[in-house]
């Protein structure tokens, strides 16, 4: 009887081809679960910016207008927060003062979120967002 110290071929071309299924199953989800992520990440800036917008306008009378995340961050300018853009960015629009318009934005293009003054609803403006419905 002879001594086995290796594996063979077929035991070889087995294991990777069940690696490859597992992969083709993993990926797609992987790819859900980050993109979902983002999305949560976006809705709860865009909450505490509307939260923040509020406060500003409660004591000031108005809102702020910020071209991106550094302006919302602003403290002499903007809201004074310290939102990490991390694969979104985030602007705000207030014309005259009276409303403002927020928004977050993937940075592959791939969704867009929205909130405005008159309530803080999130909703998905254009892509497709994992779970967010549309405005």
């Amino acid at each position: 009887m002879q001594l086995r110290n290796a594996f063979t071929l077929v035991e070889l071309i087995m294991v990777v081809s069940l690696i490859g299924v597992m992969a083709v199953f993993a990926v797609p989800s992987y790819t859900k679960a980050v993109k979902k992520s983002y999305e949560k990440a976006g809705v709860g800036n865009l909450l505490t910016i509307y939260s923040a917008q509020r406060i500003r306008f409660n004591t000031l009378s108005s809102y702020v207008a910020a071209a991106d995340t550094n302006a919302i961050n602003d403290p002499a300018n903007g809201l004074g927060l310290s939102i990490i853009g991390n694969g979104m960015n985030y602007s705000c629009t207030a014309p005259g003062g009276t409303s403002f318009d927020c928004r977050a934005a993937r940075t592959d293009g791939s969704f867009t979120l929205k909130v405005i003054d008159s309530n803080n609803n999130v909703c998905c403006q254009a892509g497709s967002c994992p779970s967010v419905s549309g405005c």
